[in-house]
């Protein structure tokens, strides 16, 4: 019974064949889609492009090695580096590394990136 609620959703769908110009505007949407899908694998392209040199130019550094005792405070880059530096530095246990959400320290999360880039969404 509850399938039969949902498709009542889709009634306002029958307003497409009254209305010629309804008609007329969503069949040129439908065959715009393999145009638009052809502009969208080009801009895939050029993310994973970027995406790869954002991962060659940047893996690992958006990362801060950070001390408990000090509220939270990130040591200084003179002092560490990199993520190694920070654990080899961690004898008891106080400093741990963490990296903020957008990085690029993998293709995926410079896909993720790049995607806020491009839609004006910044954390």
């Amino acid at each position: 019974m509850k399938s039969l609620r949902t498709l009542r959703a889709l009634r306002p769908l029958r307003a497409l064949s009254r209305f010629e110009s309804i008609r007329v505007v969503v069949n040129a949407l439908v065959g715009a889609i393999p145009s638009i899908m052809n502009v969208l694998l080009v801009c895939l392209i050029f993310w994973l492009i970027f995406s790869i040199m954002g991962v060659n130019l940047f893996a690992g550094k958006f990362g801060k090695c950070i001390n408990k005792t000090e509220g939270d405070e990130p040591l200084n880059h003179s002092i560490v580096n990199n993520k190694s530096e920070c654990q080899s530095m961690n004898d008891t246990g106080e400093l741990y590394w963490t990296v903020v959400k957008v990085n690029f320290d993998n293709v995926g999360a410079g896909y993720l990136a790049l995607l806020q880039v491009v839609s004006l969404n910044f954390i």
